[in-house]
């Protein structure tokens, strides 16, 4: 009995929980039918060449494809989702001089949803705030360059996998 010859499933990938991610299986000849991908759990089709998988843990998806021309003849095929974990990151110094390294001030995560971040002086007094990843501290207040010293930071947010999050920490702005 033929096999199923020239079936391709793509692609093995590694994301951040959440993430929806493309599968798909073609065949270089025909005809077959995809009789079903699983697990279901997070796929958009089960049944279909090209699902959307989203998930929160490393998930392994196998794909049973049936030869048209000869029923009970199939193939059985696999694909991974590894799931990282997710890290949100502040740095503890940056140095907004103009040099052009460290000049600003980001929080960095693949897998922050929503966020709203928040710098304080010594005294207690908001000196940013913003909640797009994309819009850093400058390392100013109104304008006005503010000075060397430890400043305190608020995070909260949702991560992708529906997690919340509260961190607070320190930074060093230098000069």
């Amino acid at each position: 009995r033929p096999n199923v010859l020239g079936a391709k499933i793509c692609c093995n990938d590694t994301v951040a929980g959440g993430t929806p991610v493309p599968l798909s299986i073609t065949f270089d000849s025909g005809p077959y039918v995809i009789e079903g991908w699983t697990p279901t759990s997070g796929l958009s089709c089960s049944t279909c060449p090209d699902p959307t998988a989203t998930v929160s843990t490393t998930t392994t998806y196998v794909v049973k494809v049936g030869d048209v021309a000869s029923p009970g003849c199939f193939i059985l095929d696999s694909i991974t989702i590894d799931i990282f974990n997710c890290n949100v990151f502040v740095p503890n110094i940056f140095s907004p001089n103009g040099d052009g390294f460290n000049d600003n001030l980001y929080v960095r995560s693949l897998c922050l949803k929503t966020m709203d971040f928040a710098v304080f002086d010594r005294f207690g007094n908001k000196v940013f705030e913003t909640r797009n990843q994309s819009t850093p501290w400058d390392g100013t207040y109104h304008g006005k360059a503010m000075n060397m010293g430890t400043y305190m930071w608020n995070l909260t947010g949702l991560l992708n996998d529906g997690t919340q999050i509260n961190r607070n920490g320190n930074v060093t702005l230098l000069r």
